[in-house]
């Protein structure tokens, strides 16, 4: 029994022993699988993590690589863009420059015309002179030829003569081609071209004239329709009431004082107008002088007066008081007046009379006068004056009779062939 209790403690020990070895199991295999999940599990997170960050780092040098691609594209399409207008700019400043060399080109040619021409002229008539005296020089080798000995002619003299004369017939044909299809060919061009430009000029000028004149025949009707007409008593228009009197007088208000120096034009009315002016400045400038020649014996005269009173009043003393009144009524005594000093004393507590220097010391204080003169009269500017206005009238009939003067034209002396 002892044995059956002992083998059946041992058995509940072994059958404990094996059940808490089975328990511990369980509980080994529980701890590892949660210990394999938690592992597995910090695992993923980590690779989920750099994954994440792998995804936002490419993301992140995607949008980079995408935003430089877009600005080196819009930069590049700027530059483009830049370098087109400047292009364009450039291109149109060539453009003008151009234009604008060729314009000063066409004016200089135009301005050099005349001096060209007269050039051209020059040249042609000096080869003129050269080929005269080269046929001079052909017709004096003919006259030698003639005149050659026998004794020459066998030496060989007459060959050579013959071969020079040749030379000196090629040289006179070609200065004659040049002459004539060279340089004459060339001036004829030029003075047709000046010709046609004076043409051109007095048209413009004629036109500009006309356009002048009917713009002047314009206002001048616009005023007539608007001039105020009058009427007589019977109800028609007074036709030959007299005219306004005419305010001759010249002053300095209605003057043009640059009249001398202001520029004048070639219209015959600008000229009238001006010579008007120059005679009213002429006539104010000469009254002026006038007055101021009449006026400048009173201006000294005052002006002596009034620097002696200054004087006198600086100098003198001042009163004393009245002591009493029976001194009231004191001499007083003479005043001494000199070209050096002046001195008065005082006569009157309440007024002190001063003497004006006397005519021989008012003249020893004056400046000497100079000789009264009248107003010149602009005799040469009233002619003048007559001859542009009568010169007026002349224009205005030949205008409406027909004639017309062009003194734009002129004539280039072309010199024969001799």
């Amino acid at each position: 029994m002892a044995a059956e209790r002992i083998q059946c403690l041992w058995r509940g020990v072994q059958s404990r022993q094996q059940s808490d070895r089975l328990w511990l199991s369980a509980k080994a295999t529980t701890i590892q699988r949660h210990m394999r999940g938690f592992l597995a599990r910090k695992h993923t997170q980590c690779q989920s993590q750099r994954c994440h960050a792998a995804a936002v780092a490419m993301q992140r040098l995607f949008r980079g690589t995408l935003a430089r691609t877009r600005i080196d594209a819009m930069l590049r399409d700027r530059e483009t863009h830049n370098r087109k207008v400047v292009m364009n700019v450039l291109d149109a400043e060539i453009a003008w420059q151009t234009a604008y060399i060729d314009k000063l080109q066409r004016r200089l040619a135009k301005s050099r015309l005349e001096v060209t021409v007269v050039e051209l002229e020059v040249e042609l008539h000096r080869l003129h002179v050269q080929i005269n005296d080269m046929e001079c020089i052909y017709i004096d080798m003919s006259d030698q030829r003639a005149k050659m000995s026998p004794r020459a002619i066998t030496d060989g003299w007459l060959s050579e003569m013959e071969m020079k004369m040749a030379t000196q017939r090629r040289m006179i044909t070609a200065a004659k081609l040049d002459a004539v299809f060279g340089h004459g060919y060339t001036f004829k061009q030029h003075d047709a071209k000046l010709t046609d430009h004076r043409d051109q000029l007095a048209r413009a000028t004629f036109r500009k004239h006309q356009v002048h004149e009917a713009h002047r025949r314009n206002v001048a009707e616009q005023r007539r329709k608007w001039a105020v007409k009058f009427y007589n008593k019977s109800g028609k228009v007074q036709r030959h009431r007299p005219a306004p009197r005419v305010d001759t007088t010249i002053s300095m208000a209605n003057t043009n004082l640059l009249a001398t120096s202001s520029a004048t034009t070639d219209s015959s009315d600008d000229v009238i107008a001006n010579l008007s002016d120059q005679v009213k400045l002429v006539t104010v400038q000469s009254q002026l002088a006038q007055a101021t020649e009449m006026f400048t014996p009173l201006l000294q005269r005052f002006s002596s007066t009034h620097s002696a009173v200054h004087q006198m009043t600086r100098d003198c003393k001042p009163n004393p008081p009245p002591l009493a009144d029976n001194f009231v009524n004191q001499a007083a005594a003479e005043a001494q007046v000199s070209s050096d000093s002046v001195t008065t004393m005082p006569i009157s507590p309440t007024k002190s009379k001063l003497k004006s220097p006397t005519k021989a010391q008012a003249s020893l204080l004056a400046p000497p006068k100079s000789p009264l003169r009248s107003a010149t009269v602009p005799w040469s500017l009233l002619d003048q004056l007559e001859a542009e206005k009568v010169k007026f009238k002349t224009e205005q009939a030949a205008r409406k009779a027909g004639f017309t003067t062009n003194k734009h034209r002129k004539e280039v002396p072309v010199p024969s062939n001799s």
